[in-house]
């Protein structure tokens, strides 16, 4: 993990943050110096990270699951992060390669706490698949720090809404292929982030 993780924050240097995250992407940079503070008050939150420039000129699409629809968080070019704020209880999300392949993670989360999930991708002989790697407990909070350190911050514009709306057909279908990969799993495969894993 040490290693991965000097890995990412010098080619974080190498290319730059602010352009990595921006080139390519929907999402609006937050403005320079803001800081990830605690969630609103009685709320969650949840950081999507993605440390990589695997893949640079495809965006991560990410989504919470509401009332069986994919509502978009976010999009992701290399180093980049993004924050989502959640009630307590329990929540579904969907990373796709928007057309490609997705993946589900069900959160269950506290109130006053944040949680943390990085973004990986499964490289294959015809097509690239990707999934949530969640945070626990066994992550350190200095190797989070380190990732965090990596990524700019991004938020939600209309630009990202836009793209959203005139994807909604895809996004539907990526979501239908990724729950039906999602029932036919065991249990004990499916990708989870426990309440127990915030901080």
């Amino acid at each position: 993990m040490k290693k991965i993780l000097l890995l990412t924050i010098l080619l974080a240097s190498i290319f730059g943050l602010s352009g990595c995250a921006s080139k390519g992407n929907t999402m609006a940079l937050a403005p320079k110096g803001t800081k990830i503070e605690k969630p609103e008050s009685g709320k969650a939150q949840i950081v999507f990270m993605r440390a990589s420039m695997y893949l640079a000129a495809k965006n991560f699409s990410i989504f919470e699951i509401i009332d069986d629809k994919p509502v978009i968080i976010g999009t992701l070019a290399p180093y980049a992060k993004v924050v989502h704020t959640i009630s307590e209880g329990k929540h579904i999300f969907m990373v796709s390669f928007t057309g490609e392949h997705s993946a589900l993670m069900e959160v269950e989360v506290l109130k006053g706490k944040t949680y943390y999930s990085y973004m990986t991708v499964h490289p294959g002989m015809f097509t690239t698949s990707t999934s949530f790697e969640p945070y626990d407990k066994s992550v350190s909070q200095e190797d989070i720090d380190g990732y965090l350190k990596a990524c700019d911050l991004v938020v939600l514009n209309e630009k990202t809404l836009a793209w959203a709306k005139k994807n909604e057909y895809d996004i539907a279908q990526n979501y239908k292929e990724a729950l039906e990969d999602w029932n036919d799993e065991d249990d004990e495969d499916r990708v989870r982030l426990l309440a127990s894993d915030g901080r």
